[in-house]
């Protein structure tokens, strides 16, 4: 049994180990998973900032991309009054999210360390399911253990990411927006991460400008608000899907090319003089 209540029997019979998991565990992804968070108000996706290795590198909000900075796996690394605490760590640097120094205040910032162990609350998260257990994909808000507040943005910019209270019912979708500059009816979208398994790929699509949405011409969703640059994840099926149109458009070119009319030059024999 693990620290999460899993219990792990030895079949010796079959060669196998068989497991159970634990119903602590029911609506959260297992230990181990590897995930990408995307904001669910501005669409961007959380990752290190240039990428980097070290210690106290920020973590911020940007465009989607499919590299490994981006990425996140999920370790269950314990219980607090029975409900799952995970570390966050980083496919790239392998160092975890934490709340600098420790804070506990609203706005304190997010960044990337070397993990400090069990009694480094700081460094260890609580995923809170929102919204329908049905929802793909599944929809959570982030809680540090140490602080009890939430990962937050609320700009649809490319910033850091920071620690704020709910202002509200952070269990649920009901009560007034927790965003200051939120126009919307829907509550908590700022402060909710879905939680995106497998490999994904940033496709920009333009918008506005009378040339309407580029990705809808395969059929990568529809297109909202005007102007800007939104990204669109993707997945395995629609990637290779545009690798097929790509390949198809080369060879459209190439046969353009081929059929293109050539200028006329006369054939001189090797007796031939040219005109003096």
């Amino acid at each position: 049994m693990d620290c999460v209540d899993t219990l792990y029997i030895a079949d010796h019979l079959n060669n196998r180990v068989r497991k159970v998991v634990s119903e602590k565990m029911a609506g959260l992804p297992e230990s181990g998973t590897v995930v990408s968070w995307s904001n669910v108000r501005s669409r961007l996706r959380m990752g290190v900032l240039r990428e980097s290795t070290a210690d106290g590198a920020e973590i911020h909000q940007a465009l989607a991309s499919p590299r490994a900075h981006q990425r996140w796996r999920l370790i269950a690394s314990g219980q607090d009054d029975g409900e799952v605490l995970y570390r966050i760590e980083n496919l790239r640097s392998g160092k975890v999210l934490e709340v600098v120094g420790g804070g506990t205040v609203d706005g304190a910032v997010v960044a990337q360390r070397a993990y400090g162990g069990s009694d480094a609350d700081h460094q260890l998260w609580r995923l809170i399911p929102v919204g329908s257990g049905t929802d793909t994909p599944r929809v959570y808000e982030i809680a540090n253990r140490n602080s009890g507040l939430l990962l937050r943005v609320d700009t649809n910019a490319p910033t850091v990411i920071k620690q704020y209270g709910a202002q509200g019912d952070h269990r649920g979708l009901s009560s007034g927006s927790c965003c200051p500059r939120e126009r919307t009816s829907g509550q908590g979208r700022c402060r909710s991460w879905p939680l995106v398994r497998g490999n994904l790929l940033g496709v920009g699509r333009l918008l506005g400008g009378g040339f309407g949405c580029l990705g809808g011409l395969f059929g990568l969703g529809r297109c909202r608000g005007v102007g800007g640059l939104e990204v669109v994840p993707l997945r395995r099926p629609q990637v290779l899907v545009l690798l097929q149109v790509a390949v198809l458009l080369h060879r459209l070119a190439g046969l353009v090319h081929s059929l293109r009319p050539r200028p006329w030059r006369p054939i001189r024999g090797p007796g031939r003089r040219r005109p003096g």
